[in-house]
């Protein structure tokens, strides 16, 4: 067996471009991993295809013009199956970082799984890339101490690359652009150490011969490669971008829609003096809870509020400070209702409050009779201190129903309570709707 090997030396300037071109490949992935997680799952697959293959080109790059930088003692080339393949390898290691990076979380199986999926398809790119060399027997004589070591490099930079793809998604901003700088320097010098551990594990014997001599090579090959990749790079790169910032405009204009769909929410199912839900909300909400009455058994009661003496507050003193009692008297309608109460203005001074939960009447008329006594405090407007009262009609879903008619018998037992003073609620009888007639 031959013992005597040959002193290979690198081309430093050559060495220089390669871990340029991995940290600049490194930075491109870190953007093209914030891409994958686009909510568009059709545009999410065409980053997670486009950007494998340009993330697998920039590591295979920077792979073969490492071993470009080798200047060898004899004419060397690179056959074109196993330069493919390793190619292809690279892509394949790429598309899985990509993927394992578009999850929601990283967890310890995923992790481990991607690391060494991804450790695996480097190592074969970078090894079947070394057997494009196609030498003559026995050919390259491999050191397994640093064999194993360019594995073990390739595994761990894997697993960090994935820690630092999830680790920059809680960053924004120039914090961002400026970690993301530092991370791909880091994944750079991974890349890199892993390629050149594993050249260092190869020796050639001396009076070793190429037989791909005649295939891939030529003195411009490292220009060619270098500049093919960093402009593929640089044009994803400036893609990403485009699409960041499309994606930030269509975030703003989303939300902006969001907004007046939220305003034209408003106008049509909110009073616009006091925010309580109008004539339509309620009506809708009414629907609801007759519905889950009929289907649990259960009973709602409405109560129909009515300001007494509101009119001569309004020709008095002005519909602008009306305006203010009445937004202080929803407030206080409001404050008397649960979380599953609905209280609504329906216009001018009159209010409902719609009680779910199976009221009985006991309970009902307390509550009815506590917003007799919050209504009845003064209002200090302006240095004017106002009394007004309210009477309240009552009336029982389903004994009072039927649902179209809860609104009607509730309003009819409201002016029953006007007609004998106000100041008083009354719960719905037959008879009040033949006098409210």
């Amino acid at each position: 067996m031959i013992s005597f090997f040959l002193d290979l030396r690198f081309n430093p300037g050559v060495v220089v471009l390669s871990y340029f071109i991995a940290c600049f490949a490194s930075y491109v992935a870190l953007d093209l991993a914030k891409r994958v997680r686009t909510p568009d799952r059709a545009l999410a697959l065409s980053w997670w295809v486009g950007g494998s293959v340009v993330m697998g080109t920039g590591i295979w790059s920077m792979h073969f013009v490492g071993m470009l930088a080798v200047n060898f003692p004899f004419e060397v080339g690179y056959s074109y199956a196993p330069t493919v393949l390793s190619w292809v390898a690279a892509v394949v290691a790429s598309s899985i970082a990509l993927h394992v990076a578009s999850g929601p979380r990283l967890t310890l199986p995923r992790l481990a799984g991607g690391a060494l999926a991804m450790g695996a398809g480097v190592c074969a790119m970078h090894y079947i890339g070394m057997a494009a060399h196609n030498m003559l027997a026995p050919g390259i004589q491999w050191a397994w101490g640093w064999v194993l070591a360019s594995a073990a490099i390739s595994v761990i930079a894997s697993a960090v690359a994935l820690q630092i793809f999830f680790w920059l998604r809680r960053l924004s901003g120039y914090a961002e652009r400026r970690w993301q700088f530092v991370a791909a320097l880091v994944m750079g010098s991974a890349i890199s150490g892993m390629h050149y551990s594993g050249m260092a594990a190869a020796d050639f014997p001396v009076g070793s011969v190429c037989l791909s001599a005649d295939q891939l090579r030529g003195e411009g090959l490292v220009v060619l490669v270098s500049v093919t990749t960093i402009v593929l790079l640089s044009l994803t790169l400036f893609t990403a971008i485009v699409d960041a910032r499309m994606q930030s405009k269509s975030a703003v204009l989303a939300a902006s829609l969001q907004t007046a769909n939220n305003e034209l929410h408003q106008l049509a199912f909110r009073d616009a003096l006091t925010g309580l839900p109008n004539r339509l909300l309620l009506y809708d909400r009414v629907g609801v809870a007759v519905e889950r009455c009929t289907r649990d058994g259960s009973t709602l009661a409405m109560l129909f509020v009515d300001l007494d003496g509101f009119k001569p507050v309004n020709d008095s003193f002005g519909h602008r400070l009306g305006d203010v009692v009445l937004c202080e008297m929803a407030r206080r309608l409001a404050s008397q209702a649960r979380a599953a109460d609905t209280v609504a203005r329906i216009g001018g001074d009159e209010f409902v409050l719609l009680l779910g939960g199976s009221p009985d009447t006991s309970a009902v008329a307390q509550i009815a009779q506590r917003v007799i006594d919050a209504l009845t405090l003064p209002v200090a407007v302006e240095g004017h201190e106002l009394r007004l009262s309210c009477s309240v009609g009552i009336a029982m879903y389903p004994s009072d129903g039927p649902c179209d008619q809860l609104m009607a018998h509730a309003d009819a037992a409201m002016y029953t309570v006007k007609r004998g003073g106000g100041s008083a609620y009354a719960f719905y009888k037959p008879h009040m709707r033949a006098g409210a007639r």
